[in-house]
């Protein structure tokens, strides 16, 4: 009995400690702080800006940007050492940017594609999907790699033959995708 009263005087002491932090009061919209309403409640409008839509999130604003970089940096390799493929990967950074919108716009379709099956087979179906991307990853790496080698080593004819593979594996994969698009 005494340490049933010991452990709730003790769980009772901390949450009187910690309910000011976790639980704002109306003194938090009187503070001045917008986000929070008379009632002490997170406002609507300000979900976003904690998180809320990925969509509109800092988080999808800044993988834009890298991807951006990225090609931009790839772009100029390609210049420097490739001038002859500037034109064909121009073309296929813009397929891939197409493909990538359509990708996006047909994201629902997915959502319902996997609401449909039952649970053990969503997770084989992530598990398989994991493992291909895993390994695409793994030989994207691989290739980078080279070409980062080929590119200290200042091997003109391997950063050309590397770059020519990737093109062909870029262009291979946005046709890829493009199979795998709904058509309407």
């Amino acid at each position: 009995m005494k340490k049933e009263k010991r452990l709730l005087v003790s769980f009772l002491s901390i949450a009187v400690l910690l309910s000011p932090a976790l639980i704002p009061s109306a003194s938090a919209a009187e503070s001045g702080n917008e986000s929070w309403d008379e009632k002490g409640e997170l406002k609507e409008t300000d979900v976003k800006d904690f998180g809320g839509d990925f969509k509109e999130g800092k988080g999808k604003k800044r993988q834009k940007k890298r991807a951006g970089e990225r090609s931009e940096k790839l772009m100029e390799t390609v210049n420097e050492f490739a001038p002859e493929l500037t034109e064909e990967w121009e073309v296929a950074l813009e397929e891939r940017k197409e493909v990538k919108e359509q990708i996006q716009a047909n994201r629902e379709g997915k959502k319902d594609e996997y609401t449909s099956l039952s649970k053990e087979e969503r997770e084989q179906k992530r598990a398989e999907e994991r493992e291909n991307h895993n390994e695409k990853n793994e030989e994207r790496k691989a290739i980078q790699n080279q070409l980062k080698d080929a590119i200290e080593a200042e091997d003109n004819e391997a950063i050309k033959e590397i770059l020519e593979q990737m093109l062909a594996s870029f262009k291979d994969y946005n046709e890829k995708i493009k199979s795998e698009l709904p058509t309407t």
